[in-house]
Parts: C-alpha cells; structure tokens; sequence
C-alpha cells in the first residue's frame, strides 16, 4: 500500500510542477530531486495519520502544508 502510495502522489506531484512551471510560480528547482522527496514525505506523513489516533484532517494539513518547503505555493499566495 505505501509504495502505491508513494507512486501516485509522485504523479501528483509531477502534474503539480508542470502547472506550477507553466504558471511561472516554481523556477529552478530542481524535479529529480524535488518529486520524490515531495512523494516520500508526503506518504510518511500519511502514513504517520493513519497509524495515530487522530481524527482532526484540517489540523494535519496544516502542519503538512506549514512544513513544505519554502518555494511550496501556499493557499492564498
């Protein structure tokens, strides 16, 4: 399940970065290191949820969201 995980979010992220790079709002970085460590944490971190007893998505999202890179579009940016 992790590596289908893993594999589909690399995809996400894939699509993300060329919408990003198409809309000028992420330059320069570098997608062979950038989508599968963006896929990797983010499949930890979900896998980190599922496996705890938390119930609060909103309250994770943010904490994922605020822990993303700095180059990372944020909501209302």
């Amino acid at each position: 399940l992790v590596r289908e995980l893993d594999a589909m979010l690399a995809r996400r992220v894939e699509i993300a970065f060329a919408i990003w790079e198409e809309l000028g709002i992420v330059d320069g970085t570098d997608r062979r290191i950038a989508v599968p460590f963006l896929a990797g944490a983010l499949t930890a971190v979900l896998h980190a949820w599922a496996r705890s007893d938390d119930t609060d998505a909103a309250a994770w999202t943010a904490a994922t969201t605020s822990e993303m890179p700095a180059w990372w579009p944020r909501p209302g940016s």
